[in-house]
């Protein structure tokens, strides 16, 4: 308690021997430590809040913001309510504590609308329900694509009649809202379709219409990736190249890293494409085989080969012959035969690689060998092919430093932006802690002069009073010049030497003064 005291008062003692303009500065350096302590704390201490659920209704709203009240998580409400955001650090484990606790809200209502029911249901009303089930269901199953934020299905399913032969075609409307303004594809889209056709009787795909919030119609069975041409098609296809094209990159440079270096490597690689189905048939015969042969003759002797003449070899063979005693001979050939067929249809997939083109840029001087040896590994690792004017460039141009350093500078405040959030607090509570501890230290160095200053101050009133009632003076102390101390650089030193010469000399004064000096305080 003491000792606390004593700080204190050394405190004190030291703000009152600062004069004003030091007084001003340390009101402003103390201010400027809490403004940025203050700063430093909020900044890493700040909570960033990300959806949660939107679109709630109110008593689903009501039930998770009191479990939120409950386990003390920051929360606000936006959308009158309806929307529910949190700490973003706690999001996915507040979602998983919710669907363990049964807690997920639930829009749509499915087949356990059938749990209670009631005994006097009547069949139309048991209709209704199962409507309403199916309804559900197929809204939570669209709610659960990847890209669907929620989803609104209407059903009209017309009553069947029992004099009629055929049933009347249901049909559907689907009302979609996205995650964050996102363009659902042809094949979500035609996915939505078969799956909503699939769950209701009598639902021709084409009854099926799907709108987004704004009412643009997003697409229906007729037009869904119907268009081979659509921008949809347009860009999968592109993202198709791209992807082949990433792939052939990565293998290049994880080909040629190991010997140049990856950052002295730059690599372009252009891929072009045909997505034309080519559809081809072929047919094969096989050797002939006879089947029949029929031959008639009249006449008299006929030779066969002078019959046939140059038609030996083909299959219909009619010839007259005339004989010397004016006569005519005819001979007639027909033969039939069997061919074995091979045909062989031939389907070409879309994405045929129609050329490849690799521009190699090292960051330096290449010599013709190295150049050689870069544009072989180039083309075995790209699949070259010359049929298919394929084309490689390798080029060493120095890099321009510049990039380099604008990444490290990049990397630089990166990496200090994060060192602040993570440790801004603590690194603010040690730059105020040796803050303080400076001011303590210069206070009490302060204390301790004015301490120095009213001793001497003391001391020269002593000797006035000891001099005042003619007490014979201290004779003067010669020290040999062996035991001399050089006290000009050290005032304090001197004096405090000065003093021990003085009392060991001269006891009886020194008691004196000491009395002197008692009786006065």
């Amino acid at each position: 308690m003491n000792q606390l005291k004593s700080t204190m008062g050394a405190i004190r003692e030291g703000w009152l021997g600062l004069s004003t303009p030091k007084k001003a500065g340390l009101i402003t350096a103390l201010l400027s430590i809490f403004l940025l302590v203050s700063g430093l704390s909020y900044y890493s201490q700040r909570v960033e809040y990300t959806t949660l659920f939107s679109g709630l209704e109110e008593a689903d709203a009501g039930i998770i913001v009191n479990d939120l009240e409950a386990k003390a998580i920051s929360y606000k409400l936006e959308d009158n309510g309806r929307t529910i955001l949190i700490d973003d650090t706690q999001l996915d484990k507040y979602r998983i504590q919710l669907a363990v606790d049964g807690m997920m809200p639930e829009t749509s209502t499915g087949f356990e609308i059938f749990d209670e029911t009631s005994m006097m249901a009547t069949d139309e009303d048991r209709n209704i329900m199962y409507q309403r089930a199916v309804t559900g269901e197929l809204e939570r199953a669209i709610t659960s694509l990847q890209s669907v934020e929620s989803a609104k299905v209407i059903l009209s399913i017309p009553e069947g009649s029992v004099f009629g032969t055929e049933q009347p075609e249901a049909s559907a409307s689907v009302v979609i809202a996205t995650k964050g303004n996102q363009q659902l594809s042809s094949a979500t889209i035609q996915g939505v379709v078969s799956l909503v056709s699939g769950a209701v009787e009598n639902l021709p795909a084409n009854n099926i219409k799907i709108v987004d919030k704004s009412g643009n119609v997003l697409g229906n069975a007729a037009l869904a990736g119907a268009d081979e041409y659509s921008p949809e098609l347009v860009s999968r296809y592109s993202a198709i190249v791209s992807s082949y094209e990433q792939q052939l990159q990565q293998k290049l440079m994880a080909a040629l890293a190991p010997i140049y270096g990856m950052d002295n490597l730059s690599i372009a690689l252009t891929a072009e494409m045909d997505f034309d189905s080519l559809e081809q048939e072929i047919v094969d015969y096989g050797d002939a085989a006879i089947r029949s042969q029929n031959v008639a003759a009249t006449g008299g002797t006929v030779d066969v080969n002078e019959a046939a003449g140059e038609t030996a070899n083909d299959n219909t063979i009619n010839s007259v012959i005339s004989e010397e005693d004016g006569g005519q001979s005819s001979y007639e050939q027909t033969i039939n035969n069997e061919l074995d067929s091979t045909t062989t249809v031939r389907v070409s997939a879309p994405g045929t690689i129609k050329r490849v083109t690799a521009t190699v840029i090292y960051n330096g001087t290449l010599s013709n060998e190295q150049k050689i040896q870069l544009d072989n590994i180039t083309k075995a690792t790209i699949g070259f092919d010359a049929g298919r004017n394929d084309r490689v460039e390798i080029e060493g141009i120095p890099f321009i430093a510049t990039e380099e350093a604008a990444d490290t500078i990049a990397e630089s405040e990166a990496g200090i932006a994060f060192y602040l959030k993570e440790y801004g607090l603590y690194i603010a509570a040690g730059i105020g802690g040796l803050f303080i501890l400076s001011l303590i230290a210069f206070f009490f160095r302060n204390s301790k002069e004015k301490k120095y200053r009213a001793f001497d101050e003391e001391m020269a009133n002593a000797t006035r009073i000891v001099e005042a009632k003619n007490v014979p003076q201290p004779p003067s102390v010669s020290i040999p010049e062996t035991d001399q101390f050089d006290f000009t650089q050290n005032p304090k030193f001197q004096r405090d030497a000065k003093m021990k010469v003085y009392a060991k000399e001269n006891p009886e004064m020194v008691a004196d003064m000491i009395k002197i000096w008692m009786k006065d305080k």
